[in-house]
């Protein structure tokens, strides 16, 4: 049997593709497999059309714009059978243990200097929540002998479930840990 024959059951992929999405990655990671994903066949593209459209992870600004032409023109390859009425969130996730510089800081502070967020409640008119997410390391000293790097993780969550059509303040959670 020639290798390319050979198909994963669709709830196999589903794992695979959920344990992945729903993981911390650094935007690199996460736009390989964005753009990887969808090519491997049919049952790969549609499993993660479903998962990837109702859980939004917005790993840099480009893909903001291509999700404004997906709504805008409604003819996306891949989400053409999912409307952006089945999306709930949308993520920005930011991994910086590593390097100081991952593409998703520019969307997040995209999404930090929206006056507000009714074009989101237009575009996505189920959306509940907008999550802003980073990960980085600070070095401090425990003695002069050694150092430690402590791992701080925030996320923002807003909370647009709780949005009228009209301007209104928003109900945030803020955790740090």
């Amino acid at each position: 049997m020639h290798v390319s024959n050979i198909q994963l059951p669709p709830e196999l992929v589903d794992i695979i593709i959920a344990e992945f999405w729903y993981s911390e990655h650094p935007s690199n990671d996460r736009i390989a497999f964005m753009t990887a994903c969808p090519l491997i066949n049919s049952v790969w593209r549609d499993v993660y059309a479903r998962i990837t459209s109702r859980d939004v992870y917005v790993p840099k600004v480009a893909y903001l714009l291509h999700l404004s032409s997906i709504i805008l023109w409604d003819n996306s390859p891949i989400y053409g059978c999912f409307p952006s009425d089945s999306t709930r969130t949308i993520t920005c996730y930011v991994d910086l243990t590593q390097s100081a510089d991952d593409a998703a800081k520019d969307p997040y502070s995209v999404f930090c200097s929206l006056p507000n967020y009714l074009g989101f409640r237009l575009c996505f008119p189920n959306i509940e929540q907008i999550n802003l997410e980073m990960k980085f390391r600070v070095g401090w000293y425990c003695n002069t002998l050694s150092r430690s790097r402590q791992l701080f993780r925030t996320r923002v969550s807003i909370e647009l479930n709780q949005a009228t059509s009209q301007l209104s303040v928003l109900p945030a959670k803020w955790s740090v840990c």
